[in-house]
């Protein structure tokens, strides 16, 4: 029964760790592309796309959502590095 139990553990970890893994992909992938389409959208700095409060307005909101996009994707790293010590703690445990 405890094997059966380990190897259940294991393998919703493996599972777990595997989601994560898609999710930082996925944030990295949407952060890029919001980055992308801004660029696009703005030009440079001295581009007339867009100017004055209007243009600093979407400038600082768009950072500070790409601020948020990193950090949810810290917090998977996080969790996903949790996961995986957790899986080689109870390893060394079992062995």
């Amino acid at each position: 029964m405890e094997v059966a139990v380990a190897l259940n553990q294991d393998a919703a970890a493996d599972w777990l760790e595997r989601q994560l893994t898609v999710l930082i992909d996925k944030l990295e992938g949407l952060a890029r592309f919001r980055s992308d389409q801004c660029n696009a959208l703005l030009g440079d700095r001295e581009s007339h796309n867009w100017q004055g409060t209007r243009r600093h307005t979407f400038q600082r909101e768009f950072h500070a959502q790409q601020k948020e996009l990193r950090g949810l994707k810290q917090v998977a790293l996080s969790l996903r590095t949790s996961v995986a010590n957790a899986r080689e703690q109870d390893r060394r445990e079992h062995e």
